[in-house]
């Protein structure tokens, strides 16, 4: 497999299954080495499995992005398997809805940590080996539910937001070192 992303490294994380799976496919067909994430394990090793049957090269590492060592030890694992991090995809969210009122903080919490916190985390762990290998590449995703709300999404939508600010952020602090978002 040869292309746009020959020679590079990337994460995706919530790649087990939807937009997540779609991209790591995709970013191996066009030549990247690529650390499929989730907390699914045999999803994972499908996704890996089909990525290897088509001629790419693909690991599996889980981690849940509610915890900071899982997601500092994803980074670890990825720089020590394959030398470099260039491409960092954070795709994962995981979380209940519901209206303010109705919403425990724990559940709050829980979709803030999975869905921003995480983002965050990511890009704290992985900037440095991005920057130390000359540059790369990090794809936060959000939806429309970052620029307008619905009813009983309000964690949701917040980290959706968040995260679109975040990505501006990140592009703003490290575009200068040869990072985009």
């Amino acid at each position: 497999m040869a292309g746009r992303l020959q020679g590079k490294v990337a994460i995706v994380t919530g790649s087990t299954s939807g937009i997540g799976r779609a991209t790591a496919i995709q970013f191996a067909r066009e030549g990247a080495r690529v650390v499929v994430n989730g907390r699914r394990g045999e999803l994972g090793q499908q996704v890996v499995a089909q990525i290897r049957d088509e001629g790419g090269v693909a690991e599996y590492h889980p981690a849940d992005m509610a915890h900071s060592d899982q997601i500092q030890a994803l980074i670890a694992f990825t720089v020590a398997t394959y030398g470099r991090l260039d491409l960092l995809m954070s795709n994962a969210y995981s979380g209940r809805g519901g209206p303010v009122t109705e919403l425990d903080e724990e559940a709050w919490d829980y979709g803030m940590d999975v869905g921003l916190k995480a983002a965050y985390l990511l890009c704290k762990y992985g900037i440095p080996h991005m920057v130390a290998g000359g540059g790369g590449s990090i794809i936060i995703t959000s939806s429309p539910h970052g620029m307008l709300a619905a009813g009983r999404a309000s964690p949701y939508a917040v980290v959706k937001a968040g995260l679109i600010n975040l990505a501006r952020q990140v592009a703003i602090d490290y575009g200068p070192q040869g990072i985009r978002c």
